[in-house]
């Protein structure tokens, strides 16, 4: 829509130059901005103010001039001088019909660009690791993933997603020894917990589930083959979860 004001803008000075009513012919960058109070419009430009020098005249009365040979535009329902030459613009609400339509023919391909040429761009988000209960920062990592890698594939990127259960590795094994150590301390034992011991309550609850059907052969177990089991069942207890 900037782009069609601008042109707006463009075909009216040379009107206004055709006319007489401005000289320079000089049209320097039309900058079209978003004022900060909705009341002033639905955009703004300073073309008056930037032409005041070579035109030689006050920003508002270019302004004013301007906003005459912009008067039949079909794209404006109103336009306004304010404050020292600003030209604020108001839409008409039949501007968008137009738009609409190119939405609803494009469908699904509507937005899509070639800007990313094809680079190759992999997205990495996530890694949801089976350690304890999802939360709220999962669900939202996963949908602010996978919505920045379809806009980068939709301005043309070749995009990989990396999106992985990472249920192996030193976090799994300190899962397993926490539900382990938890399990000794439910059958009695006096057990020193270690500050990177994963401390939820979750924990206890797991130890208390295996407990119930595999604490005997569990406790009879070399530690190393007891926190592998132990490991082993917590992640697919999480991951079902």
């Amino acid at each position: 829509m900037k782009d069609r004001l601008r042109q707006q803008i463009s075909a009216a000075l040379h009107v206004c130059f055709d006319r007489g009513v401005l000289h320079s012919e000089n049209i320097p960058e039309i900058q079209i901005e978003v004022p900060g109070n909705p009341d002033h419009g639905d955009f703004a430009t300073n073309i008056a103010m930037m032409m005041a020098r070579t035109e030689k005249k006050a920003p508002r009365q270019i302004a004013a001039t301007l906003m005459e040979a912009l008067a039949d535009s079909p794209l404006l329902a109103r336009v306004e001088v304010a404050g020292p030459g600003f030209i604020n613009f108001t839409l008409a609400p039949t501007c968008w019909h137009q738009l609409l339509t190119d939405i609803m023919i494009q469908a699904e391909q509507y937005g899509h660009a070639t800007a990313g040429q094809g680079q190759r761009v992999q997205v990495e988000f996530v890694s949801a690791n089976p350690t304890g209960p999802l939360h709220i920062g999962h669900g939202r990592g996963a949908a602010v993933g996978d919505a920045v890698a379809a806009i980068l594939q939709a301005v043309g990127y070749d995009v990989q997603r990396e999106y992985y259960v990472n249920d192996a590795g030193n976090q799994v094994a300190t899962l397993g020894r926490s539900i382990w150590l938890r399990l000794r301390q439910l059958n009695g034992e006096t057990v020193v917990f270690p500050e990177d011991g994963y401390q939820g309550r979750y924990i206890v609850e797991l130890a208390e589930e295996i407990g119930r059907t595999r604490k005997e052969a569990l406790l009879a177990l070399p530690e190393e083959e007891a926190v592998a089991e132990c490991a082993r069942f917590a992640a697919d207890r999480i991951l079902a979860g």
